[in-house]
């Protein structure tokens, strides 16, 4: 199970750990290792609020600026060819590398985050299934016992 937290422009993966029952968390997008820990999930919520803000004092104290999420510089290491394709791409397009290196990622990501947002639906659904199945099997096993 996993899911994003936000708070004051930090994103956290949250995972449940059934061996010691806890959701366990850590913000994503910076080198800094911050990790929270909680029961519940409103207990969560709080943690995951505390351990940003507790970052960002002992970044303060120690007079290091706090990590930023994403500056929107990416830099790519890719092959020739495929570097002269996107250029050639985005001159067709009339535009330049930037935009249309974006525009395409922008496409990719939406994609991404669309699918995942189906299998979560379908994941619902077949629960959602499955927990009708066994309680049709149960309604029809207790008329069994009634007869």
């Amino acid at each position: 199970m996993k899911k994003n937290l936000s708070y004051q422009g930090y994103q956290a993966s949250v995972e449940f750990d059934a061996e010691d029952d806890i959701f366990v968390g850590r913000v994503l997008g910076i080198n800094d290792v911050v990790g929270f820990h909680a029961d519940d999930v409103k207990t969560l919520k709080q943690a995951f609020a505390e351990a940003v803000d507790d970052y960002l004092a002992t970044c303060r104290k120690l007079g290091k600026t706090p990590e930023k999420l994403f500056s929107g510089n990416l830099m790519l290491r890719i092959a020739p060819s495929v570097h002269a394709k996107a250029s050639l791409a985005a001159e067709a397009e009339g535009k330049s590398l930037n935009q249309w290196s974006e525009e395409v990622l922008l496409r990719a990501t939406t994609r991404f985050s669309d699918n995942l947002k189906a299998r979560q639906i379908v994941a619902k659904t077949n629960r959602g299934r499955q927990a009708a199945r066994l309680l049709s099997k149960t309604s029809s096993f207790k008329r069994q016992l009634k007869r």
